[in-house]
């Protein structure tokens, strides 16, 4: 459950646009902690509309005391 919870919260960060390209990998920090994700890497694109990608990030809560390293594995429709 709480991959799944951790993986919507990425997938919320990363959606959010930006005017200006920052380059990768990228950061948000908040009160509860700091979250740094790397640039998708696309899996497949089945006929420009069904798109696979996944990317990997790292949370570390504020303190410090425990980093979490994993991936995200997502399908879209674009």
């Amino acid at each position: 459950m709480k991959l799944a919870q951790v993986s919507m919260l990425v997938l919320a960060l990363v959606t959010v646009s930006t005017a200006q390209d920052p380059g990768w990998p990228r950061q948000k920090s908040s009160p509860a902690g700091k979250l740094i994700y790397y640039q998708p890497q696309v899996d497949d694109w089945t006929n420009h509309t069904d798109l696979n990608f996944r990317m990997a990030f790292s949370l570390t809560p504020t303190g410090g005391k425990q980093v979490v390293v994993s991936s995200a594995f997502t399908a879209k429709q674009t």
